[in-house]
């Protein structure tokens, strides 16, 4: 169903976002890498789960949360209150991940027009 959609994918950035700061919060050593390495990891490790959930369920409204989690990243590190583009790869990442995003986001909904069938 598109609730049970929507909410698995805030589930999805929830999930990613908390087992990160679980880490953090264990102190694990992650001196491998860089926070923003990490954070690249992360957005790419969502990227991979969403397109991979996204064509297994068919559905364009799990995607709506992550790119919105996705926009808003970019949006703070990128605004002068932010980061001031500070991390590139973080920013690059970040487009990677939320092109791939938006190009399957499109071809599910051409697919859902097409076929009449509009959840």
């Amino acid at each position: 169903s598109a609730v049970f959609d929507l909410y698995f994918g805030w589930i999805t950035v929830a999930t990613i976002a908390n087992a990160t700061a679980l880490l953090v919060a264990l102190d694990i050593d992650m001196t491998a890498f860089t926070e923003a390495q990490w954070t690249s990891y992360m957005i790419y490790t969502a990227s991979v789960v969403a397109l991979f959930v996204t064509l297994k369920r068919k559905t364009w409204i799990y995607l709506l949360p992550i790119l919105w989690a996705f926009y808003g990243i970019h949006a703070k590190h990128k605004a002068d209150w932010g980061f001031r583009s500070s991390y590139p790869e973080v920013m690059t990442s970040l487009q990677i991940g939320f092109g791939a995003l938006v190009v399957v986001f499109i071809i599910i909904i051409l697919k859902k027009i097409a076929s009449k069938d509009y959840e």
